[in-house]
Order: structure tokens, then C-alpha cells, then sequence
């Protein structure tokens, strides 16, 4: 009989994306730390997507809602941080 995990791998590819967007300054930062921001948010959008995933086969609405809002959010910020970089 297999255990069933207590952290799904969607939450922690959440926490991993914000601890590398939280620690890198995307504003006055160099190139590295500006593609490290660009990164951590690829990555939070990845867990976002896996724990929406596994949220909905649970049938749990509101976690659902909740990770729909902040996916748009974190994307949105993505492809203005995408563009900032690019264009500038």
C-alpha cells in the first residue's frame, strides 16, 4: 500500500519558484539576477498549473479559484517582466 504525500510536488515547485523570485532584485539587479526573477516565475507558474491540477481531482472549488486568480496574476507579471527585459 503506497503513502500519499503530505506536500504534492505542484506546492513545492510554488515554494521553490517564490523563494528564487523573492531573493533576486529584478529592478536594479544584473542580467543573471533578472533572468533568475524571470525563472523563479516560470517555475511558480509550473506549480501553480500541477497543484491546480490536483486540487480539481479533489473537487476542492475555492483552492481552485484561489490558485486561478494567481496563475493569471503570475502570468501577467511573467510576460510584462519578459517584455521590460527584451525591449529594454
Amino acid at each position: 500500500m503506497e503513502k500519499e504525500k503530505k506536500i504534492s510536488d505542484g506546492t513545492t515547485e510554488l515554494i521553490t519558484g517564490n523563494t528564487i523570485l523573492l531573493c533576486n532584485d529584478f529592478a536594479d539587479g544584473m542580467v543573471l539576477e533578472k533572468i533568475l526573477v524571470i525563472l523563479g516565475l516560470l517555475i511558480s507558474i509550473v506549480g501553480i498549473i500541477r497543484a491546480f491540477l490536483g486540487y480539481k481531482k479533489k473537487s476542492k472549488k475555492g483552492m481552485c479559484i484561489f490558485l486561478g486568480i494567481l496563475g493569471a496574476l503570475y502570468i501577467a507579471a511573467f510576460a510584462g517582466l519578459l517584455c521590460m527585459f527584451i525591449f529594454k
